[in-house]
């Protein structure tokens, strides 16, 4: 830059911005090579070096705000919405870079439109596409990772504007970040035991599309309860059937089964299940491999083998998180609850009723090629006939 004078001069402000651009990227990529040499990165929070912030009226009829900035931190007061009555949406999103240097996105426009269709199912604005992708696509263009790490990216609109009695907040805001993470379940395609309880549901009743909050607290305890267990996960079931429920989804991936030479899964259309991002491509790449898909859960009996005649081959979980994962085990716990006369809070114990192995517990070969496969095409190393590569320019 240079003043009138011809003299070349540097504005205080762009220098100390790019100094903490440059220290983020070079403390992410210290980071990444810590892992490397000290063990696999890990699925957790890092702070973030940009992050993308807008505001919306109660309609959606008009946004504003300082989009990208160089922060970590969103301002709200006491008063928020979102801390009394969490009405808010969020989906889970991944960038990869290729061994060429490509940076791409899977399938963007999916996660926009499972994100608007959970906003307007909780009477919250639909979120513009052009805003969702410029969000997305900017911060993935924005943030250092290095190939061999996966950039994970958040999307979150919530209710913001101060509301102390029920109803809809007047304000809403959209913000979105992104940071380098590991595999969500250690090991890779080491098969993994879940715990069930035929009694647990996963999300609100009716309210299983939609990717918010409220659907995931009560698993929170429940995942607790499994790692007591031994467990990686917890596979959830339709309780409002009795006695031979059928299988939902597991708390963080939906839920693929093989059995009698067919992949089934939950209907499309179901309230109780997620329409995951990632189950709907392994779908895809099973149907050019000539397998038949049924969108029909299986029931307890089936995955549990209570008939020898009649269960399942193998059991694999799918998500952005979890990528493609094998299920080894299953582990099934009986709930009791009582109460606490002085403090009325109900106290739960839970005994192991019943344990099964699906197949011989290793990873079933189906399982394998359609994991190899899919890392395939999402990493650069097999062609995306597909068309799911969205590809992102660097800045």
């Amino acid at each position: 830059m240079a003043n009138q004078r011809g003299d070349t001069y540097v504005s205080p402000l762009w220098f100390v911005s790019t100094c903490i651009s440059q220290v983020y990227q070079l403390t992410i990529r210290k980071d990444q090579r810590a892992s490397a040499q000290g063990g696999p990165l890990s699925f957790q929070y890092q702070t973030p070096g940009y992050c993308f912030i807008m505001h919306c009226n109660a309609d959606g009829s008009e946004w504003w705000g300082p989009g990208f900035q160089q922060s970590s931190e969103v301002n709200l007061t006491l008063g928020a919405h979102i801390f009394h009555y969490p009405l808010q949406v969020f989906e889970g999103m991944k960038a990869y870079r290729h061994q060429d240097g490509t940076v791409v996105l899977v399938e963007p426009l999916r996660n926009w439109q499972r994100m608007a269709n959970g906003a307007v199912a909780l009477g919250m604005p639909e979120i513009p596409k052009e805003v969702f992708m410029k969000a997305v696509v900017g911060l993935t263009a924005r943030t250092m990772f290095e190939e061999g790490t996966d950039l994970y990216i958040r999307p979150v609109f919530m209710g913001t504007g101060e509301r102390l009695g029920l109803g809809f907040p007047s304000e809403y805001t959209f913000f979105v970040f992104a940071c380098p993470v590991g595999e969500y379940f250690h090991g890779g395609l080491i098969p993994k035991r879940l715990l069930l309880n035929r009694k647990w549901q996963r999300a609100v009743p009716g309210l299983g599309r939609v990717k918010c909050g409220s659907n995931y607290t009560l698993g929170l305890q429940r995942k607790d309860t499994a790692q007591r267990f031994g467990c990686d996960e917890v596979l959830y079931f339709q309780p409002s059937v009795m006695g031979n429920p059928p299988v939902t989804e597991c708390g963080a991936a939906n839920v693929i089964a093989l059995y009698q030479g067919r992949l089934w899964t939950a209907s499309r259309r179901s309230e109780d299940v997620l329409p995951g991002t990632t189950l709907h491509r392994v779908c895809a790449l099973a149907e050019q491999e000539g397998l038949m898909v049924n969108h029909h859960p299986l029931s307890y009996n089936l995955i549990m083998g209570v008939h020898d005649d009649r269960r399942v081959d193998t059991l694999m979980l799918t998500g952005t998180a979890a990528g493609i994962v094998p299920v080894g085990e299953l582990v099934e716990v009986e709930e009791h609850k009582s109460i606490d006369e002085e403090t009325e809070r109900i106290k739960r114990s839970y005994r192991k009723i019943r344990q099964h192995s699906l197949g011989d517990g290793g990873v079933h070969p189906l399982v394998q090629q359609l994991s190899d496969q899919y890392q395939g095409i999402i990493r650069g190393q097999q062609e995306d006939t597909f068309g799911w590569l969205h590809r992102v320019e660097p800045r």
